[in-house]
Parts: C-alpha cells; sequence; structure tokens
C-alpha cells in the first residue's frame, strides 16, 4: 500500500467521524481509560491469545488488578488518542509517529500479524462503551483507520 492509497483512505469525513466518536468514549465513562483498557486486553486475548505473553498476562485471570495491565492500559489508551489527534489532512508526522511506534513494537516481541488484532480489540471496546451511539458508518471508519495504522506500523516493523 503506498503513502497516497493510505491517505486517500483518511479523508476529512474518516477524521472527523473517529474524532468524534472518541470524544464520546471520553465523555460517556469517566474511567473510559481503565475500562477501555479492560476491554481492550479482554477481547485482545480472546482474539490473540499468544499476545498475553507480550504484556506479561498469560494465565491471568483478573487482568485490570495486574501490574502489567496498570502500566500497559494508560499507554494503549493515550497511544490511541494520539493518533486520533494526528488525524488530519497531512498525514507524514503521524506515519513518522508509527512506523516508529511499530519498530518499538519489535523489541516488545509484537509481530506485523498482532497488530490487527489490537485494531479490532480496540474498535470492540469504543463499540462496547458507546454501545447504540457506536453505528455501522461509525465501525467502517475506525476500521479504515486502524487498517491504515497497522500497514505503518507494520513498515516500520520492517525498517
Amino acid at each position: 500500500m503506498t503513502t497516497s492509497t493510505r491517505i486517500e483512505s483518511i479523508d476529512y469525513t474518516t477524521a472527523m467521524n473517529v474524532s468524534s466518536t472518541w470524544d464520546q468514549v471520553k465523555l460517556k465513562d469517566k474511567d473510559y481509560v481503565d475500562r477501555l483498557g479492560e476491554l481492550i486486553f479482554e477481547r485482545l486475548f480472546q482474539l490473540n491469545p499468544p499476545a498475553a505473553a507480550i504484556f506479561d498476562m498469560e494465565g491471568v485471570e483478573n487482568i485490570k488488578e495486574h501490574l502489567s495491565f496498570k502500566t500497559h492500559a494508560p499507554v494503549i489508551v493515550d497511544m490511541v488518542d494520539c493518533v486520533v489527534q494526528f488525524l488530519g489532512p497531512n498525514l507524514d508526522s503521524l506515519e513518522d509517529f508509527l512506523k516508529d511506534l511499530g519498530q518499538r513494537h519489535i523489541s516488545y516481541g509484537a509481530k506485523p500479524e498482532d497488530l490487527s488484532s489490537m485494531g479490532r480489540a480496540t474498535i470492540f471496546a469504543v463499540e462496547t462503551i458507546l454501545g447504540a451511539d457506536f453505528t455501522t458508518e461509525d465501525a467502517d471508519n475506525w476500521t479504515r483507520v486502524f487498517k491504515y495504522m497497522t500497514s505503518v506500523m507494520a513498515e516500520g516493523m520492517r525498517l
């Protein structure tokens, strides 16, 4: 996928929709960081059980109480927040950020194929928090953004 193809997939409408739904999540749940983190990790480990090892949470039943959760949940939510803030007409800064993020994830033991399950887990978490307020259009836009993110992060992992 070329940069121009990726940029075309994140148009103004997509960026505004994702930004708006992200703001709704923040407003809907005052503890959104913990709630999102918990939903993301639970879903991630269902979709990709080996990912638990990346986060040192293999066999953990109550992930919310685990030290690794308390460390990683805010970081993951902050990463999504950064990406949402970077969405706009010029994605060059976002691409640099994502390539660097992908490169750093190699040292954590992540592989390019792990990235899509994180995206699906995050979308699941946003949808769960928003409930009926999360539309099919919202899901399509979030999917578009995460496909973009994972493709750029995967490029960074191959550098």
